[in-house]
């Protein structure tokens, strides 16, 4: 139901309420998986990522969208055309407060998909933008910066210099620093078995 919700708003944008809030929050907590991991990932965007009485544009649903595929690694199946349409789309944000579901999403996606283009410029450049829009002391999900500051680590250490290579493990830091956000544990698996 959450992907359909929000495959529905990235094909018409909202201008009703989405009935989805309480639907969802019915459907997980009556079910015996209601502490797994997918279960915890939906309820922790219920209330915000599907406000009542508040339309949303396309952008914002999309977001949502993007996040899921890279979450279940499907951005990296995109061929050339469509990661340049998702940049085109997300670069297209008026205004972040509202069209952006989490603070730092766009350009963390807009970085990944430069990453699988081999634009490592652009890529950087995104990586360390999101990681600069995510202010920490008010920052809810935190899965966005972590993940930031693991990607662009792990594009220094993969084609960086010596200089980079330091800045990866200052990054590797401070992706370890941050705690209960969605998927913690992938993350913290990969962390693991980075080398520098």
């Amino acid at each position: 139901m959450y992907l359909a919700t929000c495959c529905r708003g990235a094909h018409e944008g909202s201008t009703e309420e989405f009935s989805a809030n309480e639907k969802l929050t019915r459907i997980i907590n009556g079910s015996s998986q209601k502490d797994g991991i997918i279960e915890k990932f939906i309820m922790s965007r219920v209330s915000i990522c599907f406000p009542c009485n508040e339309a949303k544009k396309k952008i914002f649903w999309q977001l949502l969208c993007f996040e899921v595929m890279f979450f279940w690694n499907l951005l990296s199946s995109c061929d050339t055309s469509a990661l340049e349409g998702i940049i085109d789309a997300c670069k297209d944000i008026k205004s972040p407060s509202d069209d952006e579901p989490f603070t730092g999403l766009s350009s963390f996606i807009i970085a990944t998909c430069f990453n699988l283009l081999h634009d490592i410029e652009n890529a950087t450049f995104y990586y360390r933008r999101c990681i600069d829009e995510c202010n920490i002391a008010t920052l809810k999900f935190s899965h966005i910066p972590a993940y930031a500051n693991y990607e662009l680590a792990v594009l220094f250490i993969s084609h960086g210099n010596d200089e980079s290579r330091k800045e990866a493990n200052a990054l590797l830091q401070n992706a370890q620093q941050f705690k209960n956000y969605d998927f913690e544990y992938r993350l913290k698996l990969k962390l693991q078995n980075v080398k520098v």
